[in-house]
């Protein structure tokens, strides 16, 4: 999937490819992701919200935090899948 791809099943306006793009990043991250009504794709790992991913093209900005006015910033990668990954492993760390 290159980062056109994915920009594209981003669109809020097609949530059946947003479903699609959260089922495979479930199995490859061991993560949940929804899209939230402000546009940004809440992380959730054992059932705890670990962070938030921003679309700012042409990067997804990983962002860790339990509430989205206190998240940081921690990354930013060309995908949502490695800016998941980010904060999967930023998780991984605390633990």
């Amino acid at each position: 999937m290159d980062e056109h791809t994915t920009v594209e099943r981003l669109d809020p306006a097609r949530p059946e490819s947003i479903a699609s793009l959260a089922a495979g990043l479930d199995v490859a991250t061991r993560a949940r992701i929804r899209l939230r009504p402000d546009s940004l794709v809440e992380v959730v790992i054992a059932g705890e919200v670990v962070g938030f991913v921003d679309h700012v093209p042409p990067v997804f900005v990983a962002l860790a935090g339990e509430r989205p006015c206190i998240a940081v910033e921690i990354a930013q990668r060309p995908t949502l899948r490695l800016a998941v990954e980010e904060l999967r492993r930023a998780h991984a760390r605390t633990e």
